[in-house]
């Protein structure tokens, strides 16, 4: 039987158009887990991108850390994985026609750099002169303090510090009346007469003010703020048609305010919660006695060269110098220990955070010093004599002893 010569002609057109469908194709599965060096935990939340010559796939790990590709054909391919606390990791990976590739990812945290990020912060004062929507021109205390310096009075101060602004010395009272005004505002009708801004001081409106430029004191002045002519108007109504100035004086600290400020910054008795040990106490009185010692030799020694030790029972003033000589050699008697027993303490107690104050160190010395140099005088004649002895522990242990407490009590701040 022959077949149809049009049959004959379109079979190896169909076989090659249906033999696709008889093969099986050759892709394979991509199975994986991400996990933690360091504890060994899963890793959820990872991005894992699986990128190969002309493909890629994103994918997501669940809480178990697991991921998985399905249906991807065979040949090289880099497992990348990003993470916000761990980085990024890659693998070069082999997948095989026709198979399952496991996959075990372990990945270590580590630090990741940021863009920086800036932040532009504005005062209230700030905010509410932006919020006008006026110039003004404001002079700080450090450009107050600057131009102070090479100025006679506050005309001085604005000339050097505001754009603008004409000062001159009044006709009428040449060196005791100083005109201020803004350039460009002169008119005929005003061609003799000083065209002063408005000047309001501590927010009260001060009247002739070509008489206070000249005596306020510029030490006084905290901030000023200088508004033109053209902007003045909006807020100061038509009475400032020459602008304003307004002069904002230094105020005292109020109660609240000083109750506001750090302990260790009122001079007052230390806080020791900031350190992170406790006083040293032991090696300040050491050191402080070291310095008491050495600081009662010498100023005995240099007293010795005018006063008379054997007369101080009977005469305290028994000297064999002069007034002035013999006032610098008691001067030494108690300076020396005092001088030395406070820098003693002061270096034996220092710590990483602050030292002991000076003056307090040295006044709390000479409540012991004193009465100790007064029992030694009166019982000069009998060194056996309990005041004798009290008057020697004063003098070697008692100053020491309250150079310590001081030094524990008054410390400043390093740096402060």
């Amino acid at each position: 039987m022959l077949r149809n010569p049009l049959s004959r002609a379109l079979s190896p057109i169909l076989f090659i158009l249906l033999l696709p469908l008889g093969a099986k194709a050759q892709l394979s599965d991509i199975r994986g887990r991400v996990l933690d060096q360091e504890t060994g935990k899963a890793v959820g939340d990872a991005t894992v991108v699986l990128e190969g010559a002309d493909t890629a796939f994103l994918v997501v790990t669940d809480g178990r850390g697991l991921f998985a590709f399905n249906q991807v054909g065979g040949g090289d391919y880099q497992v990348r994985v990003s993470h916000l606390a761990y980085g990024e990791h890659v693998e070069e990976v082999l997948v095989e026609p026709d198979a399952v590739l496991a996959l075990r990812i372990v990945i270590s945290q580590q630090a990741i750099t940021l863009d920086p990020l800036v932040v532009e912060a504005m005062s209230e004062r700030e905010l509410g002169i932006r919020s006008r929507g006026t110039m003004i021109q404001e002079v700080t205390r450090e450009e107050i303090e600057r131009a102070a310096r090479t100025s006679n009075h506050l005309g001085d101060v604005l000339r050097q510090t505001v754009p603008g602004l004409r000062v001159y010395d009044t006709p009428s009272m040449p060196g005791a009346r100083v005109c201020i005004e803004f350039r460009g505002r002169r008119s005929v009708r005003f061609a003799r007469a000083c065209q002063s801004p408005m000047f309001i001081l501590d927010g009260v409106r001060m009247f002739d003010p070509p008489s206070l430029y000249n005596t306020i004191q510029v030490g006084s002045i905290e901030r000023i703020e200088v508004v033109p002519p053209a902007e003045a108007g909006l807020l100061y109504g038509s009475e400032s048609a020459f602008g304003v100035i307004t002069i904002e004086t230094k105020v005292w600290l109020t109660k609240e305010e000083k109750e506001a400020i750090p302990p260790h910054l009122r001079g007052g008795v230390y806080d020791w919660t900031l350190e992170l040990e406790d006083h040293s106490w032991k090696k300040a009185f050491l050191t402080s006695f070291l310095g008491n010692v050495l600081g009662v030799a010498a100023g005995i020694a240099v007293a010795q060269q005018c006063v008379e030790f054997d007369q101080l029972s009977t005469d305290v003033f028994a000297s064999t110098c002069g007034g002035l000589a013999t006032a610098g050699s008691w001067a030494a008697a108690i300076g020396f220990p005092l001088a030395g027993a406070s820098m003693g303490a002061r270096f034996g107690g220092a710590t990483p955070l602050s030292r002991g104050r000076f003056l307090p160190a040295v006044a709390s010395g000479a409540i012991a010093l004193l009465p100790g140099y007064a029992l030694v005088a009166a019982s000069q004649k009998n060194t056996t004599s309990p005041s004798f002895r009290a008057g020697q522990i004063f003098v070697l242990l008692g100053i020491p002893a309250a150079v310590t407490v001081a030094d524990r009590l008054f410390r400043k701040f390093r740096g402060h």
